[in-house]
């Protein structure tokens, strides 16, 4: 590399130098982000900074790591630091300043040069401009550099566990990964002193040698100090905010407004009900004592199964891990319930935890949605499809959340992070349990609507969603219940489904949409911001622009800001509540720090 690129890097050193001497002149123009993170050179993407934005080293680079090789050798020994740190046969759990300690003595560096090991790496790839064909290789030792980084910047709120034999749980911050398994993504693949890799390595693997090392948050309100701190007034809004005291306890703040909102729609557009017993009569659930229960898993697969019958276009089944959903399907392949699935014209596709296996299958759900034929998407809690993905209008006319997706308590992440809320926030496992288990479930069920003309049907399978469980759904769920849909059969929620989509079939006036629940709207906006000046209400239409105009139109909008323009009225009190809105805003610059949680 020094010989081909040498021109390269005495450019990249002498970027540094004058990094180093403007910010000797002056420290606020100049710091080592202006020539690590700006740099626009074409080659292999990096990724940014993992810390938050007010952590991210400062000052000049340090000198130890300034020139290339010196800091390919730091590099270099942190890898080996860490393969033999990576063969254990039991969890070992450490804090970061623990783990960084024993790390500087032994590869012979400062803590300091360890904050700077992602923002030089990041320069030296960009001043190099790698090929793309190298882009597996640089994710991986990005992936060191990002996890040297996070342990020597964070003191407390972090842990670090080291778990023989672990599974790589996607929400840990870092993740290390060694392993002689030839599918595995490994970090020290190819490096000095590996085994070989394959079936045979894998025969002949040493205890302890499938090794997943964990850099966990357990403190989360470690993101929101720094917005907390620069705004004197904070919004959290969300439609599965619930409990909100929850949230308060977590995140470390005080909410000074809090409320929950209900569904503003024209029509009773979902449907949500609790399956707790088999066609059978047989109990359904995810429970140790019962998900291995052929009987369950045949129940389970039987209520899919109807519900594909009669519900067009896509479906989405969502499981409490992958474990159990592989268990599933091979329990459904081998009594033929998958043939019977696919012999009602819907493919059937699974998210993995591979995110490009999971973008291709959700891409030709999608795709098998839109030509008419309809598929079942089958993932799990806590993955990409449940928080990150919209099943809007026919891409989820169902959701169905097979159990209650409690975390694995047997995990030592998890364990750490509940002994952290114990000692710290004084939050029970229980509660903490059930409110991660219930959310989450929110969370799925919650792809289904996206929208006021958007419906479909929210199935929770499993008799453990009781009174208690159902109080912690959000609002705009848990009211939608009705008396007969929370102890049913499968059977009995067939014959309701049939009934549901049926309905929504039916034409309605989509011209009742906006103006759906109108009064309920502005007595959010007004609880919210009892001085916010709606810019949609006027005394009388005339005074509308074309904007408004075209929101607000027909007889009902008219006699809705008619009925609105007499004095006292919600419209003219919102008036003069703008009126003396610029009076205020002096006076609240100067109001203590306050924050809003709202669910809607």
């Amino acid at each position: 590399v020094e010989r081909v690129d040498r021109k390269r890097l005495e450019d990249e050193y002498d970027s540094l130098i004058r990094g180093l001497r403007a910010t000797d002149d002056n420290p606020v123009v100049a710091t080592s982000r202006d020539f690590t993170l700006t740099n626009d050179a074409p080659g292999v993407g990096v990724t940014p900074a993992p810390t938050l934005a007010a952590d991210v080293p400062s000052g000049p680079m340090p000198g130890n790591i300034r020139k290339a090789r010196h800091f390919l050798g730091t590099l270099l020994r942190l890898l080996e630091y860490l393969k033999t740190r990576l063969v254990l046969s039991d969890v070992l759990i450490e804090t970061p300043g623990q783990f960084i300690e024993t790390l500087t003595s032994s590869i012979r560096t400062e803590r300091r040069s360890l904050r700077f090991v992602h923002s030089r790496l990041t320069s030296l790839i960009r001043a190099l401009e790698m090929p793309v064909s190298h882009s597996g290789a640089i994710a991986h030792l990005e992936r060191v550099a990002s996890f040297a980084t996070l342990a020597a910047t964070y003191e407390s709120g972090f842990s670090l566990v080291f778990e023989p034999g672990g599974f790589m749980l996607g929400g840990s911050a870092a993740l290390l990964r060694r392993t002689g398994g030839a599918t595995a993504n490994s970090v020290f693949a190819g490096l000095p002193g590996m085994p070989p890799t394959g079936a045979a390595a894998h025969d002949n693997r040493a205890p302890g040698w499938d090794t997943v090392l964990h850099f966990s948050c357990l403190d989360p309100s470690i993101a929101m100090q720094p917005i907390f701190r620069r705004f004197s007034s904070v919004i959290l809004t969300s439609g599965t905010l619930t409990p909100l005291g929850m949230y308060e306890s977590i995140l470390g703040f005080r909410a000074v407004v809090t409320d929950s909102f209900g569904a503003t729609l024209p029509r009773e557009c979902f449907l949500p009900m609790v399956v707790t017993r088999g066609s059978d009569q047989l109990t359904v659930s995810t429970q140790h004592s019962k998900r291995h229960d052929r009987a369950v898993i045949a129940n389970f697969g039987k209520l899919l199964l109807d519900i594909a019958r009669c519900v067009p276009d896509g479906i989405a089944a969502f499981f409490p891990s992958y474990g159990y959903m592989e268990h599933v399907l091979s329990e459904w392949n081998r009594h033929d319930v998958l043939g019977a699935l696919l012999a009602t014209t819907k493919l059937i596709f699974v998210e993995t935890p591979c995110p490009a296996e999971t973008a291709q299958a959700l891409a030709n759900y999608r795709l098998a949605c839109d030509n008419g034929r309809g598929a079942i998407l089958l993932a799990v809690a806590r993955g990409k499809v449940s928080e990150g993905i919209d099943l809007d209008n026919h891409y989820g006319r169902a959701v169905i959340v097979f159990g209650v997706p409690f975390l694995h308590t047997e995990s030592p992440v998890t364990k750490e992070r509940l002994a952290f809320l114990r000692q710290e926030r004084q939050i029970s496992e229980r509660e903490f349990l059930t409110f991660d288990a219930v959310r989450q479930a929110a969370q799925c069920v919650g792809r289904a609507i996206r929208g006021k003309t958007d419906y479909g049907l929210m199935i929770f399978a499993d008799y453990r969603y009781d009174d208690d469980k159902r109080r912690r759904l959000p609002r705009w769920i848990n009211s939608a219940f009705h008396r007969d849909s929370v102890n049913m059969s499968t059977d009995m929620a067939v014959t309701m489904a049939k009934r549901f989509v049926r309905a929504m079939a039916q034409p309605y006036d989509r011209g009742d949409l906006w103006l759906a629940g109108e009064a309920s709207v502005v007595s959010k906006l007004t609880f919210l911001f009892p001085c916010f000046p709606p810019c949609f209400l006027r005394s009388s239409p005339e005074k509308n622009t074309e904007v408004e105009k075209s929101l607000w139109t027909g007889q009902k909008a008219q006699a809705f800001f008619s009925s609105n323009s007499q004095p006292g009225s919600q419209a003219s009190r919102l008036k003069g509540a703008s009126s003396a809105s610029s009076d205020q805003q002096q006076s609240s610059r100067k109001r203590p720090h306050s924050s809003i949680a709202a669910e809607q």
